[in-house]
């Protein structure tokens, strides 16, 4: 356990701070009983303590949890084994049955109490969850938990008659001896229904014993009853059928005293409970409850009878592992920290992968917005992001997640392509282009050869052509016409178009009558293009809106803003082809050469001249009717006015009460919001829990998911080391090579990203350490992987972490703690990214006995190390992942007791934090020093931050009392000292060496806050200074009654507030 960072405490609290292994010595609870022990180990205790605040922060209303669930037929016994398992008191009366759901759980904690409430049933109504939550009860014994249950009983309406109830009482039991643990006592299945028992009672407890076992996560006690044939209780059926392979299922037989000596009913009861029969992976055990004659027995008395029971027949051949409650204690203590070590990083990534979800979905609901003002806000960071997409489609930049990647396999005007609307307006204006060339003319003119002309040549040809491209064939409303037909065609129309003119010559506008004629399909054809491209603009709208609007908000400005807009621009277009097609119909006007070069070369030949005069007419008058639609149609009124859609100045004419019709929040997403923000609170604390056990600091604000951190500021006495990174100075590029939207920065910025945190999506950026891009799905994204700084060279992005991880080296001095132990090795916490490593053979056997480790030596390896241990070990090999290897196989190394563990940020020797505090690397990083008031006390500063203080331990060789120094040998120095190297017997400490230990270690955290480096010199100044500054309190005559019960002589030990600052600027001043 770390001191806090104000050191003042009572005798008591600090004798609880100078446990083994820097944790608080355990007190004996009030109502700790021997059973509740034997449920809790070393090895799962920590995981214990993740699932414990995970329950706390509310998870389990969101997510399965890990949990032990006992059930069974009614009267199977299963209240009697959860009494047995935890030696708490339960109800036990004839034809009394357990009625509703009781949840025992445990929780350490530095107080003993019992808390009892009501969980109501989600299915009632409002007003009775109300009344049932009301219920609260504080107990202080055990022996008050039966008329509790009776009072649960009446609150949830079960006194009149049998009934039963889907509410859960919820019995939190404390204590500092308890294991972190959750137990579950559900009502007994009941086969049919009798006068007491209705057939609403069988189903209402069927389902809810397999609401139970059907999760996941719960590790089901299945009790069943010796008395009754196991084939006909129900139970086993349930569990089988959600846990076909036993794997979490243990089955529990009780009741054997009922069982025939002898008979063939007990021997398949014993092939039952040896895994012979119905099979369980996790098998069966076999209890001995007591009887009602035995009620009235101690737990001590009923374990001994249940052993002696054990011991005698056919049930002495059994397994001692699968029989009695003491074993049953182990196995589930086991059984539970097997199960948590598989689950809990599947909770983990279920829990993430939900916080991203309501992170998403609280990100389309928006900020909340409950006055005008917010809600224009809201409004104008909507109206910015879709003018800004709507801007980028237009002009054909699609660059962002909004317009995906593409997709070849759909048409390019295919609903899949829509977003990219620049493109699909370039397509069907070339499809409208084609259709015209194909069908935009009344008759198609060719020769009956195929050819189509009079004259062979090129040039006639070539000219014949534009009427229709030669092998295209025509469908719809053109009609084919030869040549001598085409002629025929003109010279009838000629003869009814006579006018004033002299014989031989044609009226001057039969010309025009026939292109009248031959272009009457164009205005159809213009209008259908514009139709279809209006609605690819309504389709690029709707999908901008889906993109950046709530379903809500994209009803109501559809609604509102653009299919008025949209309305507003086809009706402008329309008018608009109104306006051509009457052009089209006045006097013929055109000054295009090409069509009078081409008239001139063909005015000299026979009667075709006509039809040629109306060909050149109509592909000049086409190419320009196909431009104009395009310019003046589609770009001015259909494509050009979607950019004032959403433009600033639309939003800056609506009125409050229109900006209120728009974005005030309906009564269901008001709803939606808190739930949504609830659920957040909860996995937010989920997550912090999972943080926290493994040794992560996230406590800083969590903001948009993708977390943003406040620079950390520093006062002026903190050291401005500058940074290790080397730092390439920026190179003079041009505006072009440049990162798009990025500024041009070289070195740290003040931008500081955490683990998961997009950095920038741009492509033109390279991702340095501190980074990674995703293989799958393919991205640009650049993303932190840890918590830090930007740093940004040239075109390389790199996060410079807050917090570096200690990096071992050759020969470091370093402080670790074991946290497993396997074959021949322990790992060892040493504040690095990887675990190290501590051999077997690199360490001193008791009395330094110099041989190869042996077969006994890996059997008794728990004897030398064991988890939660705290050693002093030296880096041996540092190999090529960056893990470390240990050795203690010097004297001054080995396990640690009798002190006080400290870990603070920072470590590595100057170069392996940003601000070159914490412990650095020194000449001395271990030493004695000579308290004012409490003798010799060792020090260790652990370059990995990790730091021990602790009472001296005497050597052999030092001067005795007399002033001589004892005649050892050096053999017998090794043997004396090797004897107590591995005990974990923490010596009688002096008070007097405990309070002078918490003044070292208040020092230490004083010179680590006020970012001063922390080594040997260091630590010595500020104790000396804290020893003057209580002479100055003396001197100032300020001893007296501190309003707290103690004196000012006794605040000496603390080192806050102001005299912290007092102390740092006294330190700095020696060094200046």
């Amino acid at each position: 356990m770390e001191t806090p960072s104000v050191p003042r405490k009572e005798e008591t609290e600090i004798d609880s701070m100078l446990a083994t292994g820097g944790t608080a010595p355990l007190m004996e609870a009030i109502m700790a009983t021997e059973s509740l022990a034997g449920l809790q180990s070393i090895e799962q205790r920590d995981l214990m303590n993740l699932v414990d605040r995970l329950r706390r922060a509310g998870l389990s209303s969101v997510l399965q949890l890990p949990q032990i669930v006992v059930c069974g037929d009614q009267s199977s016994g299963k209240s009697s084994v959860l009494e047995a398992i935890t030696e708490i008191p339960f109800p036990r009366k004839e034809n009394l049955c357990t009625r509703f759901a009781t949840e025992i759980i445990m929780r350490r904690d530095v107080e003993s109490a019992i808390h009892c409430k009501i969980n109501p049933d989600t299915g009632r109504t409002e007003e009775e969850k109300l009344e049932l939550r009301k219920f609260s009860k504080s107990i202080h014994d055990f022996t008050e938990l039966p008329s509790i249950i009776d009072d649960a009983t009446n609150a949830m309406g079960l006194s009149d008659g049998i009934a039963f109830s889907r509410d859960v009482l919820s019995v939190e039991i404390c204590g500092p001896d308890l294991p972190q643990l959750t137990l579950v006592d559900l009502p007994g299945l009941i086969h049919s229904a009798n006068k007491s028992q209705s057939d609403e009672d069988v189903e209402l407890i069927k389902s809810l014993v397999e609401s139970y076992i059907s999760q996941k996560r719960t590790i089901i006690l299945a009790v069943i009853s010796a008395k009754n044939d196991y084939a006909n209780q129900v139970i086993l059926k349930n569990c089988r059928l959600f846990d076909p392979n036993g794997a979490r299922t243990l089955g529990v037989v009780t009741k054997p005293d009922f069982l025939r000596p002898g008979s063939e009913n007990k021997k398949s009861w014993l092939d039952l409970v040896s895994n012979r029969d119905i099979y369980f992976e996790l098998g069966w055990h076999l209890l001995k409850n007591r009887s009602d004659d035995e009620h009235q027995l101690s737990f001590a008395e009923r374990n001994s009878r249940e052993r002696v029971f054990f011991n005698t027949g056919h049930y002495n051949e059994l397994p001692h592992s699968i029989k009695g409650i003491d074993s049953l204690r182990q196995r589930l203590s086991d059984l539970l920290f097997n199960h948590l070590k598989r689950e809990l990083p599947i909770l983990k990534e279920e829990l993430d992968k939900m916080a991203t979800s309501v992170h998403i979905e609280l990100e389309r609901l928006g900020r909340s917005r409950a006055t005008i003002a917010d809600q224009r806000a809201y409004l104008a960071d909507f109206f910015g992001s879709a003018n800004d997409l709507v801007t980028m489609g237009i002009n054909g930049n699609y660059e962002g997640r909004f317009f995906g990647a593409v997709n070849v396999m759909k048409n390019i005007d295919a609903k899949e392509n829509s977003s990219r609307l620049r493109a699909v307006v370039q397509y069907l204006n070339s499809q409208f282009a084609n259709t015209m060339n194909q069908k935009g003319h009344k008759y198609y003119v060719r020769d009956c050869d195929g050819q189509s002309g009079d004259e062979s040549s090129d040039e006639e040809s070539l000219e014949d052509a534009v009427i229709l491209p030669a092998g295209r064939s025509s469908s719809g409303t053109v009609e084919n016409l030869t040549r001598k037909e085409a002629v025929k065609r003109v010279v009838q129309v000629i003869e009814r178009s006579r006018g004033r003119e002299i014989p031989g010559t044609v009226n001057p506008m039969l010309t025009n009558h026939l292109f009248w004629e031959q272009s009457a399909g164009w205005r159809a054809i213009a209008q259908d293009h514009a139709n279809k491209i209006a609605l690819k603009c309504k389709d690029f709208l709707v999908q901008v809106l889906e993109y950046t609007a709530t379903p809500e908000l994209m009803s109501r400005i559809m609604n509102m803003t653009v299919v008025p807009a949209l309305e507003a621009a086809r009706e402008a277009a329309l008018n608009e082809l109104e306006r051509i097609d009457e052009d089209m119909k006045r006097h013929p006007i055109t000054y295009n050469h090409y069509f009078t070069d081409t008239l001139q070369k063909i005015r000299t030949r026979h009667w075709a001249t006509e039809v040629r005069k109306i060909a050149n007419k109509s592909t000049t008058e086409q190419k320009y009717f196909i431009d104009v639609i395009a310019k003046q149609v589609v770009e001015r009124h259909l494509v050009a006015p979607l950019t004032e859609v959403f433009a600033p100045r639309v939003l800056a004419r609506y009125s409050d009460k229109q900006i209120h019709f728009l974005a005030a929040e309906t009564v269901d997403v008001i709803r939606r919001r808190e739930h949504l923000e609830s659920r957040a609170k909860i996995l937010k604390e989920g997550q912090e829990a999972f943080y926290i056990a493994m040794g992560q600091d996230r406590s800083y604000e969590n903001v948009k998911m993708a977390i943003t951190i406040l620079p950390p500021t520093f006062d002026d006495f903190r050291n401005t080391a500058r940074d290790a990174q080397d730092l390439d100075e920026d190179m003079d590029m041009g505006d072009e090579n440049r990162p798009a939207k990025r500024a041009r920065l070289s070195g740290k910025t003040d931008t500081i990203v955490t683990p998961g945190e997009i950095i920038t999506d741009d492509p033109q950026w390279m991702r340095g350490h501190g980074t990674f891009t995703p293989a799958v799905p393919a991205t640009t994204n650049i993303i932190a992987t840890v918590a830090g700084t930007v740093l940004k060279t040239n075109k390389l992005l790199s996060v410079y972490p807050l917090r570096a991880r200690y990096t071992p080296e050759i020969g470091d001095l370093v402080v670790g703690r074991i946290v497993e132990v396997q074959s021949k090795r322990w790992k060892v916490d040493v504040s690095a990214p990887l675990l190290a490593q501590l051999p077997l053979s690199a360490i001193n056997l008791p009395g330094g006995i110099l041989r190869k480790r042996t077969a006994a030596d890996e059997l008794q390896i728990r004897s030398f190390f064991n988890e939660g241990d705290l050693l002093v070990a030296e880096v041996q090999t540092v190999h090529g992942d960056g893990a470390a290897s240990l050795h203690t196989r010097s004297l001054k190394y080995g396990k640690l007791r009798n002190g006080l563990f400290l870990a603070v940020s920072g470590m590595g020797g100057g170069s392996g934090t940003a601000r070159g505090t914490g412990v650095v690397r020194s000449r001395r990083q271990v030493w004695t020093i000579e308290t004012a008031y409490g003798g010799p006390i060792d020090v260790i500063l652990g370059v990995n931050g990790y730091i021990w203080i602790s009472k001296h331990v005497r050597d052999p060789s030092e001067e005795d009392s007399s002033g001589s120094k004892s005649k050892v040998s050096f053999t017998r120095l090794e043997d004396t000292v090797s004897t107590s190297m591995y005990s974990s017997q923490n010596d009688n400490i002096p008070l007097a060496t405990r309070k002078e230990i918490t003044r070292i270690a208040g020092c230490i955290r004083v010179l680590v806050e006020g970012g001063v480096k922390v080594d040997q010199e260091t630590v010595m100044k500020a104790y000396e200074a804290s020893l003057a500054l209580d002479d100055e309190e003396e001197d100032s005559d300020m001893e007296g009654d501190d309003g707290q019960g103690g004196t000012r002589k006794e605040g000496r030990y603390y080192l806050g507030g102001e005299k912290a600052s007092r102390l740092i600027a006294t330190v700095l001043s020696r060094g200046s």
